[in-house]
């Protein structure tokens, strides 16, 4: 406190996601005598009281860069504190009792191992895409049935599962319970016979709001609001223009406001005549909802993020409004449209083309409620 360093912990990542964003699995690693040095001038200088966490990367030289500094607890805690530092206990001890340690922590258990256990499924999912369109189905295969088998490792003294812990389980079963939800629910999505009736309910009860809500406004969530979402936004203004106007927005859950679509989104919007480059994501937060809101997300994960975090009256996924009428030119999704961020250019002028089809078929809602 006050610039010294009373407790360190240092990991590595074994997975993480090529977009970004934190890691679904790490292994707890010695600490570099040169990192703690400079984490430690950095605290001095800065007169640091508190938690933090502070990201360094090497360069091909060898030489250590540092990404960024979070003044706050991190994503990968329960990595820590499974080795053996148990930061949120000597933080509360300092913050209710000005208690310190007696000498700095930097003893713990090394070479253990720590994973979001559904981050991590659907890390290996989008791995999974990512290497069969790169290497084909059979590399991608492996590299599944690899990572998978990496799960029995939970079973051992040196690894765990971050919702676990034997004196409170709840949290862990409660996420099982989400994860196999979501999977019965991807199962179901691929039955073609319930995937049309799913379609046909999605568009009666979107076409009941159009009628009943005195201005509805619809809203597109994706994860990031860089490629999907702002799309899809910009798409259905477009497919609006000859008719009357509804409001329309688009938020991601991606905590960071203002980033930019990847240059890939911009140049596959542009082959649709959709102008991408001047969008800066949002942030979704309850107070952008309005009760009145139809939302309309584009995945499973999507799903329950929005469900279990925010509070919404009205929902679609996008995929069940598409209408049942075939896309040209290629099958129609099943049951969700899944994020293009990794995939190749093509896929995403297909995806972007898919979304297209669902802004086409709301516009076809509207006007028949307006003639």
């Amino acid at each position: 406190m006050e610039g010294e360093v009373h407790a360190a912990f240092a990991h590595t990542r074994v997975a993480e996601p090529q977009s970004g964003g934190g890691s679904s699995y790490r292994v707890s690693a010695p600490l570099d005598p040169e990192l703690l040095r400079q984490t430690a001038c950095l605290c001095r200088e800065s007169k640091l009281t508190g938690v933090a966490m502070f990201e360094y990367r090497r360069n091909a030289e060898g030489q250590t860069i540092l990404l960024e500094v979070n003044c706050r607890f991190w994503g990968s805690l329960p990595l820590a504190q499974f080795a053996g530092v148990d930061f949120p206990f000597l933080f509360s001890r300092y913050l209710l009792k000005k208690q310190l340690p007696n000498s700095p922590i930097t003893d713990y258990r090394e070479n253990v191992t720590a994973r979001a256990m559904t981050a991590d499924l659907y890390e290996i999912k989008r791995k999974f895409e990512s290497i069969r369109l790169e290497e084909g189905f059979t590399a991608a295969s492996r590299h599944v049935f690899k990572r998978l088998a990496e799960f029995f490792r939970a079973l051992t003294p040196g690894e765990t599962i971050d919702s676990w812990d034997k004196v409170d389980p709840a949290p862990f079963f409660e996420e099982s319970r989400q994860l196999f939800s979501n999977l019965a629910g991807s199962v179901k999505q691929k039955i073609s016979p319930l995937r049309y009736w799913r379609r046909r309910k999605a568009t009666k009860a979107l076409k009941s709001l159009l009628v009943s809500l005195p201005e509805p406004r619809i809203i597109f969530v994706c994860y990031g609001n860089i490629m999907r979402s702002p799309f899809a936004e910009k798409a259905l203004n477009e497919a609006l223009a000859d008719t009357a106007p509804i409001n329309t927005d688009s938020f991601g859950f991606h905590t960071q406001d203002h980033r930019l679509s990847p240059e890939k989104a911009v140049e596959a919007a542009g082959t649709l005549h959709i102008d991408l480059a001047s969008h800066r994501s949002k942030w979704l937060k309850q107070k952008n909802l309005l009760e009145t809101d139809i939302v309309i997300f584009f995945d499973h994960a999507n799903r329950e993020k929005l469900l279990t975090a925010y509070r919404v009256n009205h929902w679609f996924m996008a995929a069940d409004l598409l209408g049942n009428t075939p896309l040209p030119g290629k099958a129609t999704p099943r049951g969700e449209i899944e994020d293009p961020y990794d995939a190749p250019m093509d896929s995403v002028i297909d995806c972007y083309r898919t979304i297209r089809h669902v802004t086409l078929h709301i516009r076809d809602l509207w006007k028949g409620v307006q003639a």
